[in-house]
């Protein structure tokens, strides 16, 4: 119904004819909307039932009234409107207004109290984003008639929580939550802005208006101050957007009481945190593949706050592409190899602005590329820089060189720029084909290291300036050829004439192309073949049993044997040569060296013999002689008739260097024909004894416990490999072990490792090898000295005279340390309550205060003596210091004393001259800002004090009050006063423990603890009686007048009558101007009297 009634008002408002003020019904109907509108916030509510009630009569009386009229056409189409909408009306519907509230405004309890109860009324949270907070409250609802913003403001701004509500930041920031808001109101829902100056001038209209449009809704402002008149404010929101059916959510008489304004500068003193409000890039382009730590542009945040300070960061890097400086907010690219235009030319980031308090705004911004002619990249063979192709030889296809390009309708070409080999190749500059020139043969190799491997560059190049490289190393690989016999002028026959007697024929020699190939030799066939031999690996072709010439064993007879060898690479590739060996007369040469023995000790002495060198030939007459083309490096020697092979220097036999030497054995016969052979002489080990033996460590600290490691023995041996077991032959008197297998030397015996007394040791360490060989050697282990407590403290002294002063000397202490020479100082942890002293050098033990040593009824005193070596060690011990008795006299002499000033503070009185009496008056120091003086006409007499009695600390007593609160002692002080021609006498004591005497100033003392004493029994008169007290502080057994002390006390007292010139038994004015003290002994007695 409200609906309808909002919307026939707006068309009114918008040239609809309007009814005539003289039709009753239309005003009845006016006035019948207007009721509705203002009752519409407590139609919902728990008066529901009675508002539908009266809202039914008035819609029934709107009826009657119309019946009862007549009325023009379009005042009864209007009418008809009007109870149409009347009749459609259901009663349990209801206006909904929520009003959200800004916590910072003052005293806003009292505008709550003014608004209807049944309006929904939202605080906001001053400390998060009032603007997020109304959409998180309104997301889901629909159907809001009116929105009421209770907060401060000022021209086009509103302060919501952190947020402030700007036309920037409507269209920015808060575009999201404004939508939101949109969607929960109603077709016609109004919205009252109660914050000052928020549509002033013309930046304000237009933050209004910007508020309407995005929210739907019809805007109603203030354009002055908002509240109370007082402040020149009212509670008229003057600018309006659109038709307002809203009234105002603040009651009339919170608007009269209300006594503060809406305006910004209100809530100054909350000093609450704002969050940024907006994010500005001042540039977002960048370039393809940039290098990283290119600047793409630079981030600015805004703040309401001005001066705050504000840190960057990235909550998306568009996948690691790009970084963020946290203090400038410099964008910057941090993996260019991800920046492709041809795959995305634009990327999203989202930068963090987060301000000195933690608030944080957000905001996304794109960064586009640009494109950049990237250059084509090679991909064939693997692409990259370098790549490898391999072609057998013999062929000049090579490889087809193919390039990509990323930026499309490139046309590429190749040609080649270099490489070792550049000259023997070529390229098709369309296609890419690359080709030798001439094909290869891998066994004449002809690239730059001879190697088969040819380096060529090609590069591809897309026109405009894009280029890319490659490296190819083509390497070359063999085919299989076969090998070609090269010996005796190669060909398929070839002629060798040998002397008989002979088995070495020749050597068949072929060469194969194919490098790495190896060639094998065999007998292959030939009329003598079954008389010929050939090594397979070396060729060498032999008479299976040498020819002898005068019995050939040939085919033909003749002394020529024929023989077909074959070379053959072992991969099918084979070549023949048919060999024909004419055997020639000649004298025949050894046709065997043997050799008996070949075995020796190593380190055997010269002329040792090792074996025989035994020759064998056909020729049984001939002589022979020997000798060695090979001596092994001198080692051996040859008998040059007898074939005798001898040791020729032992020292150079060593089997742990080797275990086997070679001899070459020549023997010639006498036709000067010679046959060689190699022959192996064997070493047999001989065990030799250790030559050294070397250790790890050899200092270990004193008192080490047992166990700890010293070094490790270790044994040098000629004999490589070989085990050795150790031991102790001298252990320094049970100090030091062994341990038998790894030699690990240890302390056995901490206790008898001392510095002191010897800072080094000698061990002997026994190594024995497998074979029972030994070696002795003595180590010397160095004792480190270590840092020893003190054990022992004696003091030479343990008593002190009675009457001691300070300074007089007890005894010294005297320290015993197992490090000698070490230096120590001395403290006392216990100096028994300041009475000693220890001087920290000398150990001397002196009285420190004498009072405390002299008086007292305890006779023995423990101190507790520290001393400390340089080390940081330290040991303590007690004594007890014992008090003999002393020679002080037995009593003092009256002092007769004169008139005294007593003083509320610190401080010895002096006799004051002025005074004009006998004694003197006394004046209190200028610098004590309270003092009373009490005068006396007389001198005071202050009785002798025994020893017995004398106080024990020499320190001054400040006031009464303080000396009598720690009262309780055995000591006290005697306080006595009288006059001349009087009977009366007053005394007091005042009970002292000086224990409880502080170092750091005057104790504290309870008045109440004064002790009065019976008077004399010539009193007359019981009268309070303010004296002065003297209390006698002894020096070291002196009793000088300047020690005197002054203190102030009332002591209840007899005496005749009172002190002439000195009212004090009144409570008024004394004569000298000083105030009298109250005599009834009250607690406010005894406090004014100290």
């Amino acid at each position: 119904m409200f609906e309808f009634l909002k919307r026939k008002k707006k068309a009114d408002a918008a040239g609809a004819p309007k009814p005539s003020p003289s039709t009753p019904i239309k005003q009845s109907l006016l006035s019948l909307e207007q009721r509705l509108m203002f009752d519409a916030a407590a139609a919902a509510t728990a008066v529901e039932v009675k508002s539908e009630q009266v809202a039914q009569e008035q819609a029934e009386a709107a009826v009657s009234t119309e019946a009862s009229h007549e009325t023009t056409g379009a005042e009864t189409g209007e009418s008809q409107d009007v109870l149409s909408a009347l009749a459609s009306y259901m009663p349990t519907e209801s206006r909904t207004e929520v009003v959200f509230v800004d916590p910072t405004v003052p005293n806003y309890q009292e505008l709550l109290a003014g608004m209807s109860p049944n309006t929904e009324v939202i605080m906001l949270d001053a400390g998060k984003d009032g603007v997020q907070q109304i959409a998180d409250s309104l997301a889901g609802r629909t159907g809001v008639d009116a929105i009421h913003l209770i907060s401060h403001g000022n021209a086009g701004e509103l302060q919501l929580g952190t947020s402030h509500l700007t036309q920037e930041s409507m269209t920015d920031r808060y575009a999201s939550e404004l939508a939101v808001i949109k969607e929960s109101l109603s077709e016609q829902a109004d919205l009252l802005i109660y914050g000052c100056n928020f549509a002033e001038g013309e930046q304000g209209g237009r933050a209004a208006t910007t508020l309407a449009d995005l929210t739907g809704t019809d805007v109603e402002a203030s354009v002055d101050l908002t509240g109370s008149a007082g402040k020149g404010g009212d509670w008229d929101l003057e600018f309006k957007v659109g038709q307002i059916e809203t009234s105002l959510a603040v009651g009339q008489v919170a608007q009269e009481n209300w006594a503060d304004i809406l305006a910004v500068h209100a809530v100054a003193v909350a000093d609450i945190n704002n969050a940024p409000t907006d994010l500005s890039l001042l540039a977002n382009i960048v370039a393809e593949n940039a290098a990283n730590g290119t600047t793409v542009g630079t981030v600015t945040g805004t703040d309401p706050d001005s001066g705050d300070a504000k840190t960057y960061s990235l909550t998306d890097t568009a996948g690691g592409r790009f970084a963020i400086n946290s203090s400038t907010g410099a964008l910057t690219v941090a993996d260019g190899s991800l920046l492709n235009y041809e795959a995305a030319s634009s990327h999203n980031v989202t930068v963090r602005v987060t301000d000195s308090g933690g608030l944080t705004y957000d905001e996304a911004f794109t960064i586009n590329l640009t494109n950049v002619n990237e250059a084509p990249t090679v991909t064939s063979n693997g692409g990259g820089a370098m790549a490898s192709v391999t072609v057998a030889e013999n062929q000049t296809a090579v490889t087809t060189v193919t390039a990509s390009d990323v930026d499309a309708g490139t046309t590429l070409t190749y040609r080649i720029t270099g490489g070792a080999d550049a000259g023997r190749f070529t390229i098709d500059r369309g296609t890419g084909a690359l080709r030798f020139a001439t094909a290869p043969n891998f066994e004449r190799a002809t690239d730059a290291g001879r190697n088969n491997v040819y380096e060529v560059t090609v590069r591809v190049s897309d026109g405009r300036g894009g280029t890319d490289t490659q490296r190819i190393s083509v390497r070359v690989t063999d085919v299989n050829e076969a090998p070609q016999i090269t010996s005796n002028r190669g060909g398929d026959v070839a002629a060798v004439t040998i002397r008989e007697n002979s088995t070495a024929v020749t050597t068949v020699r072929a060469t194969d192309p194919d490098r790495g190939n190896t060639v094998s030799y065999s007998v292959a066939g030939g009329a003598d073949a079954a008389k010929f031999s050939i090594n397979s690996r070396t060729g060498a072709l032999r008479f299976i049993s040498a020819p002898n010439f005068e019995r050939p064993t040939d085919t033909g007879g003749n002394n020529v044997y024929q023989v077909v060898v074959q070379a053959s690479d072992g991969r099918g590739g084979v070549d023949f040569q048919t060999i024909n060996v004419s055997v020639t007369d000649r004298n025949d040469i050894p046709h065997e060296l043997d050799f008996t023995g070949g075995t020796v000790a190593e380190g055997a002495p010269r002329g040792t013999l090792v074996g025989t060198a035994i020759v064998s030939d056909e020729d049984r007459v001939d002589t022979h002689t020997f000798s060695l083309v090979d001596d092994a490096g001198g080692r051996f020697a040859i008998h040059p008739r007898t074939g005798y092979i001898t040791v020729a220097d032992g020292a150079l036999l060593d089997g742990s260097n080797a275990s086997s030497h070679t001899i070459s054995v020549r023997v010639t016969d006498a036709g000067r024909a010679s046959r060689t052979e190699a022959f192996t002489i064997n070493l047999t080990n001989v065990n030799e004894t250790p030559t050294n033996i070397l250790l790890s460590g050899n200092t270990v600290a004193e008192n080490a416990a047992p166990g700890l490691v010293v070094g490790q023995a270790s044994t040098v041996d000629p004999d490589a490999g070989d085990t050795h077991t150790y031991s102790l032959t001298n252990d320094a008197s049970g100090r030091f072990s062994i341990d038998s297998h790894t030699g690990e030397i240890t302390v056995a015996n901490g206790a008898l490792l001392d510095h002191e007394q010897t800072s080094s040791h000698t061990i002997a360490v026994r190594s024995t090898d497998s074979g029972g060989l030994m070696r002795d050697q003595a180590f010397t282990i160095t004792v480190s000295n270590v840092n020893e407590a003190p054990t022992v403290l004696n003091l030479s002294g343990t008593t002190v005279a009675e009457n001691a002063v300070n300074g007089m000397v007890v005894g010294t202490a005297a320290v015993i340390d197992p490090d000698a020479g070490d230096t120590h100082t001395y403290s006392l942890t216990n100096d028994a309550g300041g009475r000693f002293a220890v001087n920290a050098s000398t150990g001397q033990i002196t009285v420190a205060d004498s009072a405390l040593v002299n008086y007292g009824s305890t006779s023995n005193f423990n101190i507790a003596v520290r001393v400390t070596d340089s080390g940081g060690q330290i040991h303590e011990q007690t004594f007890t210091i014992s008090r003999t008795a002393g020679n002080l006299p037995g009593s003092l002499a009256p002092i007769a004393l004169p008139s005294m000033g007593v003083h509320e503070g610190a401080g010895s009185s002096s006799p004051d001259p002025s005074s004009g009496e006998t004694g003197g008056g006394s004046r209190p120091p200028e610098d004590l800002r309270r003092s009373q003086s009490i005068i006396t006409e007389t001198p005071f007499l202050v009785e002798a004090l025994s020893p017995e009695r004398a106080p024990t600390r020499s320190a001054p007593i400040e006031s009464l009050d303080d000396l009598l609160e720690n009262a309780g002692g055995e000591e006290f002080l005697e306080h006595s006063s009288s006059r001349s021609g009087e009977s009366g006498r007053a005394q007091g004591q005042t009970w002292l423990d000086p224990a409880r005497i502080g170092e750091g100033g005057p104790p504290d003392a309870k008045e109440s603890e004064l002790r009065p004493v019976q008077a004399d029994a010539s009193a007359k008169t019981d009268v309070a009686m303010t004296v002065g007290i003297a209390g006698v502080v002894l020096q070291g057994g002196l009793l000088p007048k300047e020690k005197l002390t002054a203190l102030g006390s009332r002591l209840r007292g007899n005496v005749p009558s009172p002190i002439s010139g000195h009212d004090v038994g009144a409570d008024g004015p004394r004569p000298d101007g000083e105030e009298s003290l109250p005599q009834d002994g009250s607690e406010s007695d005894k406090a004014r009297s100290s």
